[in-house]
């Protein structure tokens, strides 16, 4: 019970820095814009867009990966493989797949 008991201390320590730094900002940002507080306020109160970051991807093997570093590897490695790959088709190959498809 003290394990828990010391984790949510350090919890709410973390949550109250948090809230300090949000507020530090806010404040900052507001004097910052001088006589302009209906920007700031509308600002804040925009919806905020949502992140880009890829969080998520599945390997090659079906496995998905959530770590971030691992998710850099695998597409390294797939740019890799992607551009270092060697043709393996002849010139015969492309020209008699060329001659059998329907083109508009």
């Amino acid at each position: 019970m003290g394990r828990i008991h010391i984790k949510l201390q350090e919890f709410q320590e973390l949550a109250r820095t948090e809230i300090q730094h949000v507020g530090k900002y806010a404040t900052a940002r507001v004097y910052g814009e001088g006589d302009r507080p209906g920007r700031v306020l509308a600002n804040l109160l925009r919806p905020h867009r949502n992140s880009n970051a890829i969080t998520k991807v599945v390997a090659a093997d079906g496995s998905e990966l959530d770590d971030p570093a691992l998710i850099a590897q695998r597409f390294r490695d797939y740019y890799q493989d992607l551009y270092t790959s060697r043709v393996t088709s002849t010139p015969e190959a492309v020209l008699d797949y060329l001659t059998h498809i329907a083109l508009p």
